[in-house]
C-alpha cells in the first residue's frame, strides 16, 4: 500500500518538476518500505474480527457486586 501511494505521489505534476525521473527510478524495495515506516513510526496492523461478548446476566452481576461493596 505504501509503495502504491508513493507511485501516485511521484506522478503528481509538482513532484515531477522536482524529480523528473522519479516514478521510473523508484523501486520501492522492502528495505525502503521498512525504513520509511520506521522513520515515520508506522506499523502494520489489522482489525480483530473476534470481539469479547459480555455474559447475559451482566446487569445482575453488577448489582450483586455493588451490594457486596456497599
Amino acid at each position: 500500500m505504501v509503495k502504491l501511494q508513493m507511485h501516485k505521489i511521484l506522478k503528481e505534476p509538482v513532484i515531477q518538476k522536482l524529480y523528473p525521473m522519479g516514478d521510473n527510478e523508484f523501486q520501492g524495495t522492502l528495505t525502503w518500505i521498512q525504513s520509511f515506516m520506521k522513520r515515520f513510526d508506522l506499523s502494520l496492523r489489522r482489525k480483530t474480527k473476534i470481539s469479547q461478548k459480555l455474559p447475559e446476566d451482566t446487569d445482575a452481576k453488577l448489582e450483586e457486586f455493588k451490594r457486596f461493596i456497599i
